[in-house]
């Protein structure tokens, strides 16, 4: 039996961490995201296998992750709500995009909202969400979007950004793991984490 668990623990380990060597190629964001879904699969393991499985938390626990991408409990909720309402919010305005009766969805939109002539503030995004999507979500959910939207914090947003956000599919967001708390902030380049196994240690 206890070889059985050591395979197992050592399998679990290498498994974690190659799939975030393999993910290198993702954004900050995303790997910071996969290193919380793999210690969430690992963690409770950890006691089973100080020099594998403990070594591998051990190391995610101490990434040099930018301060900006360490939710507390409190953010996390905040962030995984925002998202929630980005992605609702975004499938009722695709459905209602669908049922406009003006092809030329950019075009239906200036003409059926009182647009400036290349961008709006969130009172014109307001009314194009209410008049001419005929949107019923309360404006918490639409705000959420139209700061999704606007990413340079400009305070205002283009038509073709409504457009195109419009024209795209969006997964369901995952749902998030709060951040270890301990880690010094350092530069985030190349960080990998070496294969913990028997020809490892």
């Amino acid at each position: 039996f206890q070889a059985q668990v050591s395979a197992l623990t050592q399998a679990l380990a290498g498994l974690g961490a190659c799939v975030f060597n393999w993910s290198e190629n993702l954004t900050v964001q995303e790997r910071f995201v996969l290193s919380q879904i793999i210690l969430a699969y690992v963690r409770p393991c950890a006691h089973l296998d100080g020099a594998g499985i403990g070594e591998l938390v051990r190391r995610f626990d101490n990434m040099p992750w930018p301060q900006e991408l360490r939710y507390t409990e409190v953010d996390l909720a905040e962030e995984e709500r925002r998202r929630g309402a980005v992605f609702e919010v975004h499938s009722r305005m695709r459905d209602a995009a669908r049922r406009a009766s003006d092809p030329d969805l950019k075009h239906f939109l200036k003409k059926s909202a009182n647009f400036y002539p290349h961008a709006m503030h969130w009172e014109d995004f307001r009314a194009m969400c209410r008049t001419a999507l005929r949107l019923d979500e309360e404006d918490g959910k639409l705000i959420c979007v139209f700061d999704e939207l606007d990413d340079d914090r400009s305070g205002m947003v283009s038509v073709d950004k409504v457009v195109d956000f419009l024209s795209k599919e969006m997964p369901r967001p995952a749902a998030l793991a709060p951040a270890p708390h301990s880690s010094p902030r350092r530069e985030f380049r190349g960080l990998s984490i070496l294969p913990v196994g028997p020809a490892h240690r």
